[in-house]
This record gives structure tokens, C-alpha cells and sequence, in this order.
């Protein structure tokens, strides 16, 4: 979803029913803004809306957490 200005989708692909937490974090690890927590998903394909209207310009991760996994996306932050 590479660069964003105001929205970005996240697309994820669920094999088994899951929780899902994303979470977004500057790049010192702290947590900036968390779009979904703890949302169950079941098999297939979801989209998740990401609102970075808020934050200011710059490089962040996009931190996706599951019962079986944790994977980290960047994300990057435009003016608009």
C-alpha cells in the first residue's frame, strides 16, 4: 500500500479462522495508531482500512499479529 497520503488497505489471506491485531509503530517501536484488534477472522481473504490521516509524514511498520504469526510491513507516510 506504498506511499499513502490519508488511507491505506490491508489485504490479508486467512488458511485457518484467526485474531488478528495491526498495529502501526514509528520505527523506535512505539505504537502510533492500532486500525484492528483482536478481530476474528474467518477463512479467505479480508480487508483492513488503515487511517493515517493523523500522522505526520515519515517511515513507519505496519505490525500484523495472529494466532500463528506476527509480520511487519512497512509504510510510508506522505503530505499531502
Amino acid at each position: 500500500p506504498n506511499p499513502v497520503t490519508d488511507q491505506a488497505v490491508v489485504r490479508i489471506t486467512c488458511g485457518t479462522p484467526s485474531n488478528v491485531t495491526l498495529r502501526v509503530c514509528d520505527l523506535l517501536g512505539r505504537e502510533v495508531a492500532r486500525p484492528a484488534t483482536s478481530h476474528h477472522f474467518g477463512i479467505g481473504t479480508h480487508n483492513i482500512d488503515v487511517d493515517v490521516r493523523d500522522l505526520p509524514a515519515g517511515a513507519y511498520l505496519m505490525v500484523m499479529d495472529t494466532d500463528e504469526l506476527r509480520q511487519s510491513l512497512p509504510l510510508i507516510k506522505l503530505r499531502y
